[in-house]
């Protein structure tokens, strides 16, 4: 009778830890999958400011140039912390 019981605890307990695995499983997919899409659409963006400033004369202006680096150092930023680039590999 006891074996009984600890066999029953034992089992619901590793359908619990199955239920509990799958659904982590699918979550981490689910955010795998965004973070490729995000790393895709920074560097999408960064592709187009380089294009949009083919000549540098956004990069070299002062005003402009300043807020044209700061998004272009965010998005290495955002790289490192998602592959592990270095700020100097997307520039």
């Amino acid at each position: 009778m006891v074996e009984i019981i600890i066999i029953l605890l034992l089992v619901i307990i590793i359908i619990i830890m199955t239920v509990g695995l799958l659904r982590s499983s699918t979550k981490i997919g689910f955010y795998e999958d965004w973070i490729t899409i995000f790393k895709k659409n920074t560097n999408s963006i960064y592709e187009e400011m380089k294009t949009i400033d083919e000549r540098g004369s956004f990069e070299a202006d002062d005003e402009v140039g300043v807020i044209f680096k700061s998004l272009r150092d965010l998005i290495g930023e955002l790289n490192k912390y998602i592959i592990g680039e270095t700020k100097d590999e997307i520039k």
